[in-house]
């Protein structure tokens, strides 16, 4: 354990978890978070993208969103390449309210199997059987499909219930950030600590700021929740939220940005570690919360 004690540590061993993974020269890289206002989720499309491109030397012909993916438009580019998908979850926990994701991926699973099938690191959960059962079904069917489990409790699932499927423990995508994190003109921190506290999924024992017996807590969410959207909020959002009202943020941004991949979660992610700088301590019930902060 001593050796995965920092960042940079942790990121060297989800790198060599890659090496199980055949070499290719192109594939799919599929569940784009674009519109996702989850920093979490850009945190880990980011990983994904430079270990396809950066560490696996990946070509990426095809890559979509949920809602826009287009099987014969993907198969046009990559014939019987690899498919990668994002990572994050596999779970029904999230099917009964915004989110059809699980549902998605079976599909792809299910409707692809001359495609070998690569899920970056995900936890893994379910609340009845036949859910459990059903993804079973089709993740046993697929004749290459691995899967990598970002804790030993969802990898001791996995080799339950997938015992078919090519299963790898590994760190969560996001630590391929490592190093990459340094902020340009960061901000002094206050003496203030942040309570990072998720507010679009609230967990069955939600942990109150007053509980936590602190003195001195700022309650927040990411402060991408707080942006305007929708037709005409794009350009005040990018004009007064993130541009004339903080003008030191905006230019570190643009400066942090010259040598990153060009993507939209490279932007959201300098805004978190904006927000977190900002503070002397981070307390959070978000996973990516704990990352970021290390």
């Amino acid at each position: 354990m001593p050796k995965y004690l920092t960042p940079l540590a942790v990121k060297e061993a989800l790198i060599g978890s890659l090496n199980s993974i055949p070499k290719y020269k192109n594939c799919a890289l599929i569940e784009d978070p674009l519109g996702y206002l989850n920093i979490g989720s850009q945190f880990i499309w980011l990983g994904a993208l430079l270990m396809a491109k950066e560490i696996l030397k990946l070509e990426i012909k095809y890559s979509s969103t949920v809602k826009s993916f287009s099987s014969s438009n993907m198969l046009d580019r990559i014939g019987s390449g690899p498919i990668f998908i994002r990572g994050g979850f596999i779970s029904d926990y999230f099917e009964s309210g915004w989110s059809r994701r699980q549902s998605f991926i079976e599909g792809l699973v299910g409707s692809h199997r001359s495609n070998p099938i690569i899920i970056f690191p995900s936890s893994i959960y379910f609340t009845n059987t036949s859910s459990q059962k059903r993804c079973a079904d089709i993740f046993n069917s697929h004749p290459d499909l691995t899967i990598f489990t970002r804790e030993a409790k969802s990898c001791a699932i996995a080799k339950e219930n997938f015992p078919r499927c090519r299963i790898i423990l590994a760190p969560d995508s996001a630590f391929m950030l490592a190093g990459l994190t340094d902020v340009p003109f960061a901000p002094k921190a206050t003496d203030r600590i942040l309570y990072l506290k998720r507010t679009d999924l609230l967990p069955k024992r939600e942990i109150l700021p007053e509980e936590l017996g602190v003195q001195g807590i700022t309650t927040h969410d990411w402060y991408a929740y707080d942006w305007h959207y929708g037709k005409f909020g794009r350009f005040y959002r990018e004009l007064w939220q993130r541009g004339l009202s903080s003008p030191r943020a905006y230019i570190s941004r643009q400066l942090w940005l010259r040598d990153k991949l060009k993507t939209k979660a490279f932007s959201l992610t300098h805004s978190a570690l904006w927000q977190l700088l900002c503070f002397k301590m981070v307390i959070s019930d978000r996973l990516h919360g704990h990352i970021m902060s290390t």
